[in-house]
């Protein structure tokens, strides 16, 4: 069985999965700065590997949390990393984490592009996916939302369905 991270049910969540306790008007209750408290938390000494492992772990909580909402199958959430784009966290049925993503061809080209939701409907006959890796990934219907900061598309949260049309 695959260990799962849980929510803490005594931490009051806000609706982009961070804890309340992390959000904040002043720099001293900034999600960076919690991010990084986190990150020391859970190894001390290790420097920016602690921040990218905090990172990690809340990116993982949001992509369960979107896949609980939306009620697909997967989510995964790539980040864009020296030019490259790279899945930073799953949940359920999704790419695996690590792996690059063409940043300039279907879908996550448009999302990134445009910085503008997409949607396929189905896989089976939308030009923009790539048909034999939806069917490995048993994957029918796609969401690929932008993540924006500053203006520039850094990343992408993508949802998967094994249902034609299951996000409307």
């Amino acid at each position: 069985m695959r260990n799962r991270l849980r929510p803490d049910p005594s931490v009051q969540y806000s609706l982009t999965g961070v804890p309340q306790n992390w959000v904040g008007d002043s720099a001293e209750t900034s999600p960076e700065k919690s991010l990084s408290e986190l990150g020391a938390t859970v190894a001390p000494g290790s420097g920016s590997f602690s921040t990218d492992l905090a990172t990690d772990l809340l990116l993982h909580e949001i992509a369960e949390r979107v896949r609980l909402s939306t009620r697909a199958d997967g989510v995964a959430i790539a980040l864009t990393r020296s030019g490259e784009l790279v899945c930073r966290a799953a949940a359920g049925r999704a790419p695996e984490l690590g792996i690059r993503l063409n940043p300039y061809s279907g879908l996550s080209g448009l999302c990134l592009r445009g910085k503008t939701i997409q949607r396929c409907a189905a896989t089976e006959t939308d030009p923009r996916v790539d048909v034999a890796a939806c069917r490995n990934l048993k994957v029918r219907s796609i969401l690929v939302a932008p993540i924006v900061s500053k203006g520039h598309a850094v990343g992408l949260l993508e949802a998967f369905s094994s249902q034609p049309s299951h996000f409307r």
